[in-house]
């Protein structure tokens, strides 16, 4: 499994529901190694994902579409998708790609 000391992540269980808090960088160097762990903690029977950036200093558009990507594949698989969005400088980006609508974003990941 790919590996990149910028990007943590942890990742819990509650019932059906994923929790998947990054912490660090999502950028190019890091992206495949979120998108493995995503795809390993959303086997079985997740019915729901959260990805949680609050804890996320740096995201890249490398990043932005990584999440994207795995919002699609949650929808194709049935599952529920949201975002907690981060820092500053994440939300910017989200603003500035656009994605706000595209996206469900929520405060916390007991709002999903």
């Amino acid at each position: 499994m790919p590996t990149d000391e910028r990007l943590g992540i942890e990742i819990s269980r509650d019932g059906g529901m994923v929790v998947i808090t990054l912490q660090g960088e999502l950028d190019l160097a890091s992206a495949e190694v979120f998108s493995a762990q995503l795809d390993g903690a959303s086997s079985g029977d997740a019915s729901a994902i959260v990805v949680d950036l609050s804890e996320l200093e740096f995201m890249d558009s490398t990043g932005l579409r990584t999440i994207l990507a795995a919002q699609q594949r949650c929808g194709e698989h049935g599952r529920r998708f949201a975002v907690v969005p981060g820092s500053r400088q994440v939300a910017r980006l989200l603003e500035v790609a656009r994605v706000e609508d595209h996206l469900h974003l929520i405060s916390s990941p007991n709002e999903l």
